[in-house]
């Protein structure tokens, strides 16, 4: 804006300004999981599965501090949580490899299951696709 307070005295005091559309750049994660395993893939009660994936920041931007992912097992009606575990922050472009041991209690339902992983799943990220957040991997088969 020229003579933005208007102090000299013009012929045309409609053309002090222009302006140019800009884009602005708001970088922002986007965490997918890319891979999620059990293992063994049968399991018996008191038995331990071992349970892995593979979390990755598809996004723009780097992810808060700390975000949590779960691991389940679903039978395709119904998703039993079986663990949490933190992800520290993933700049753009990185990823985490998880791990961690569930013991099957006495009690769970036979049948068979297979293992899924979600990241951010207490959706406290804000990122670019909300869609993408969780992958199911291999079958297990939990014994009576």
């Amino acid at each position: 804006i020229a003579d933005y307070k208007n102090a000299a005295k013009e012929s045309n005091e409609t053309n002090n300004s222009r302006s140019t559309p800009i884009a602005v750049y708001i970088p922002t994660p986007d965490l997918t999981v890319t891979a999620t395993v059990a293992s063994p893939t049968t399991v018996a009660p008191r038995g331990a599965l071992t349970l892995t994936g593979t979390i990755k920041n598809i996004g723009t931007g780097k992810s808060p501090t700390t975000s949590y992912a779960a691991f389940y097992l679903t039978n395709g009606a119904t998703d039993t949580f079986l663990k949490q575990l933190s992800v520290s922050a993933l700049a753009a472009g990185a990823s985490v490899n998880l791990s961690t041991t569930y013991t099957v209690p006495v009690g769970f339902a036979a049948g068979t299951y297979s293992v899924k992983l979600l990241a951010d799943y207490k959706g406290t990220i804000s990122e670019i696709n909300e869609a993408n957040n969780n992958l199911t991997g291999n079958t297990v088969t939990v014994l009576p």
